[in-house]
């Protein structure tokens, strides 16, 4: 993974940070007397505020004597800390080579349902010379796992009890992904020959990615397992293709931090139509943790002490919400491998992801391809 920029968003994308004033000025006029609050961790491709009404708001028109004389008085409403939130928008600036495709966001809630957010664009002028898409999007309550996720190979017997809650609600998640899919049109099968067509910039060239991988991955077995993931890419014909998320990563898994319950994923920018089971990497970030110990030592993904019956409790749940999913258990495997070679093996480099990682500047993600794909027994022999 190369470096992040030092510039901010603005000055990424050829404009000043006066742009960031006028942004704030065009939600404050659609936002009327909300208060509006940058996040705290920005993306690469979007710039991100949250609007929140505050503790005072108007709502409808008094009446008694005032109304009595033609005069009308706003009524001042006190709001609850929970109408509050319940309230809030996020509101989110993106350049137009990396706006939404609203079909996707819209497959998504109609799939997802709570799961996932009410995503709209604002009809607004922002009069700068780059052109701003500006997107109002569901505020979805509840603590990221990154801030949740447990940091040691042991936990307490409520924490324990609150991970399963989580890991079962992932595999609910799954579920709704399998039993969604919208039909032909929408998940781009071929309604007339029943071949699934995968048109989205990963589904498209998965063969493409894989066949680099084969050749440029820094480690012999790294490179055997691409050639033996496509070798048996027509198993994938045995599954549905639905609408996967595209970067379930902790910071993206919303959580209700006092039962472990799932609430939802949020920015589903990268989501695409794929065969199911290709997010299925993001079960394994519920399962341990990536260990970044020093500046001059490899990160480590680290296992909890039951992580195994974690993963069995994930298949158990999603075999009772999708019984016919063990009968292509191959092909969702495979599935599986295919999703982590292409998250992993790719570097992430400020939104191009064309670069095959390599053993000096992609640590991280070396580490998560070698022990995601029971490499990590076999690399003392890779030649890094």
């Amino acid at each position: 993974m190369s470096p992040p920029s030092p510039l901010s968003f603005f000055q990424r994308y050829g404009l000043d940070d006066g742009a960031k004033l006028v942004c704030h000025e065009v939600v404050n006029g659609v936002y009327e007397g909300w208060d509006i609050r940058a996040i705290e961790c920005q993306g690469y491709c979007s710039y991100t505020v949250i609007v929140i009404p505050k503790m005072h708001a108007v709502g409808e028109r008094g009446g008694g004597r005032e109304q009595k004389e033609g005069h009308q008085r706003d009524k001042v409403v006190q709001l609850q800390p929970s109408e509050i939130v319940e309230k809030a928008r996020i509101v989110q600036f993106r350049p137009e080579q990396h706006k939404l495709d609203l079909s996707v966001t819209e497959a998504a809630k109609k799939v997802y349902g709570a799961y996932a957010p009410q995503v709209k664009e604002l009809e607004v002028e922002l009069g700068l010379r780059v052109m701003l898409r500006v997107y109002e999007v569901e505020f979805i309550v509840g603590m990221p796992y990154s801030r949740f996720q447990n940091c040691g190979r042991m936990m307490d017997e409520k924490k324990w009890s609150m991970q399963i809650k989580l890991v079962k609600g992932f595999a609910g998640f799954m579920a709704k992904g399998w039993r969604g899919t919208l039909g032909d049109d929408d998940s781009g099968c071929d309604g007339n020959s029943g071949a699934r067509k995968l048109t989205g910039k990963v589904g498209a060239n998965i063969t493409i990615k894989l066949e680099k991988l084969a050749q440029q991955l820094p480690s012999s077995p790294l490179r055997t397992k691409a050639r033996n993931t496509l070798a048996t890419l027509p198993l994938l014909e045995n599954l549905p293709v639905i609408l996967n998320h595209g970067d379930i990563v902790p910071s993206n898994i919303m959580l209700d931090p006092s039962t472990g319950e799932l609430i939802g994923l949020v920015d589903w920018a990268e989501a695409e139509w794929l065969p199911f089971g290709t997010c299925l990497y993001g079960l394994e970030h519920l399962l341990g943790w990536l260990d970044l110990g020093t500046s001059d030592a490899r990160p480590q993904f680290v296992y909890y002490d039951r992580a195994e019956q974690l993963r069995e409790v994930f298949w158990e749940e999603l075999r009772i919400q999708i019984p016919e999913v063990m009968r292509w258990i191959d092909s969702v495997m495979l599935a599986r491998d295919i999703g982590i070679l292409l998250w992993f093996g790719y570097a992430w480099d400020e939104g191009r992801i064309n670069r095959v990682v390599n053993s000096k500047e992609d640590a991280e993600e070396l580490e998560c391809l070698e022990v995601f794909l029971n490499l990590e027994d076999r690399r003392a022999m890779a030649k890094l």
